[in-house]
């Protein structure tokens, strides 16, 4: 409600600029600088083409609503991990893809690390791998950035390594996903029956007591049966 709010004023304030420059202009943008996603290649090559340039940014969406799609039906009941998992897999496949996209998800780290389970030397791998691979696209970048070096070949090469290095990263998440809740769902079903059972003794005992102390049914042992219908007229006004 807040957003549809926020976005109704700003859009009688500013008239369909503002729609534009906060929502549409996303579909239509492309980068060819400071760009991680290995779209930015196309980008550049289609530089001046414009109805190529927003084709190749449309397809790009492509992928990432099956992502989305995917990952929301299978990890629903764990939204912290689904959210990091959904953040990951949007950054690494989205059309743009610069460094403070990265918070987005580091951010969402800490209250989804309960659901992987995975060992500190493998962690500790697959953050240097993520760390090296965006290291060498960097090292790429600062050639051409402050050297002047025609490194374009090599910025799309390493951007595909630091692409295929998150997706690797996102299936080995997948991979050592442990559900948090799974013992609680696995208890469930027993702590049920046991609930049910105390209560059906309780309600024996209690007619039992009601039974001695009006003097109908001698006291009976537990874990008998007690037809409630016919231990003592009197128990359904108690």
């Amino acid at each position: 409600m807040s957003f549809a709010l926020s976005i109704l004023v700003y859009f009688l304030l500013y008239g369909n600029r503002y729609i534009y420059e906060s929502l549409l202009y996303h579909i239509s943008r492309t980068d060819t600088r400071h760009n991680f996603s290995p779209y930015f290649y196309s980008f550049y090559l289609l530089d001046g083409e414009t109805t190529f340039s927003q084709l190749v940014g449309r397809i790009a969406f492509g992928p990432q609503a099956a992502l989305i799609l995917l990952i929301s039906v299978r990890f629903y009941d764990d939204l912290p991990f689904c959210w990091m998992l959904l953040t990951m897999a949007f950054i690494a496949f989205n059309k743009v893809c610069t460094s403070q996209y990265f918070l987005w998800f580091i951010s969402l780290l800490p209250i989804a690390q309960r659901s992987i389970e995975m060992s500190l030397k493998r962690s500790v791998v697959l953050s240097s791998m993520w760390v090296i691979a965006q290291a060498i696209w960097l090292l790429a970048a600062y050639f051409l950035e402050f050297w002047g070096v025609n490194s374009f070949l090599f910025i799309w090469l390493a951007s595909l390594l630091f692409f295929s290095t998150n997706v690797f990263i996102v299936a080995q998440l997948i991979t050592h996903y442990r559900d948090p809740f799974q013992n609680l769902k696995r208890e469930l079903p027993q702590m049920a029956e046991e609930r049910l059972s105390f209560r059906n003794y309780y309600e024996e005992y209690r007619i039992t007591c009601f039974c001695r102390q009006n003097e109908v049914v001698p006291i009976q042992q537990r874990g008998s049966t007690i037809d409630k219908k016919h231990t003592c007229g009197e128990l359904s006004q108690n």
